[in-house]
Parts: C-alpha cells; sequence; structure tokens
C-alpha cells in the first residue's frame, strides 16, 4: 500500500460504513430506537446528518492537510474512535441477539484500520509507544 493512500483509508471506511448503516441494508434510526426505546429524542435526521458529515469533514480534512503531525494525529484520533463505534455495535448485536446496521464494516475495517494504523506510524517512526515526543526519524512531534 502507497502512502498516497493511507490518508484516505478512514474517509473511504467511514463511507462504506454509512452506507451499511443508511443504504445497504440501512434502517439505522429504526433499529437504534427499538435498540434504546430511552433515547428516541436522541436519534433525529438532524442529528445523524450532522454527526456525520462532522466526521466525514475530519476523515477528509486528515487526508488533505499538509501538516504531517497534523495529519497523523486526526488519522489515530479518528480511527480510535472507529474502534469504539464498533465496540458499540459488536455490544448491540450481542445484546439484542439481531444484527445492527454497521455491524459488518465495523468488523471489516473499523476493527483493523487502527490497529493497521498505529502499528503503520510506529515502525515509520512517527509515533511512539510510551507518549509524547519528538520523533527520532522525522521533525515531528506526536
Amino acid at each position: 500500500m502507497t502512502t498516497a493512500v493511507i490518508p484516505w483509508l478512514p474517509l473511504l471506511a467511514a463511507s462504506c460504513h454509512m452506507m451499511e448503516e443508511f443504504v445497504y441494508p440501512g434502517g439505522f434510526p429504526s433499529w437504534f430506537r427499538r435498540y434504546r426505546p430511552e433515547g428516541k429524542s436522541e436519534i433525529s435526521a438532524t442529528k445523524l446528518v450532522l454527526i456525520n458529515a462532522l466526521l466525514l469533514l475530519f476523515c477528509l480534512g486528515a487526508a488533505i492537510t499538509s501538516d504531517m503531525a497534523f495529519r497523523i494525529t486526526e488519522w489515530l484520533i479518528v480511527t480510535a474512535l472507529f474502534f469504539g463505534n464498533s465496540l458499540f455495535h459488536i455490544r448491540a448485536t450481542l445484546v439484542t441477539r439481531r444484527y445492527s446496521p454497521g455491524l459488518y464494516t465495523s468488523l471489516l475495517l473499523y476493527v483493523p484500520l487502527p490497529i493497521f494504523g498505529y502499528t503503520y506510524y510506529l515502525k515509520a517512526g512517527a509515533v511512539s509507544p510510551g507518549g509524547r515526543r519528538k520523533c527520532l526519524r522525522c521533525r515531528y512531534v506526536i
């Protein structure tokens, strides 16, 4: 995989995930209302559009920025959020014993992507395993 593709992976993963939730097979809003009836007011169409639009903008920002430290940091943050979202879908499926729209892309994309990214950036010397410090192989502070 080329380094030119890696910044775009979160945007691609998020787009696939949203397609599964809302287009094919879709049905996430109605599924969520059944899963959490006490949260019916939490899940309006406006909120769903806003949350997902912000996520896509965040992913796009990570892909197009020229600031490498910002790109890597944003990439790792967004993929960590993906991982948390995958835990939601896995738990919800186990609790309800029914398919949660978004489960498959969570398992196929949202779980491995942060593992891949952190490993990739760690091997590249762009991040350190023990917190924030200047990278030895580059000029970025992560």
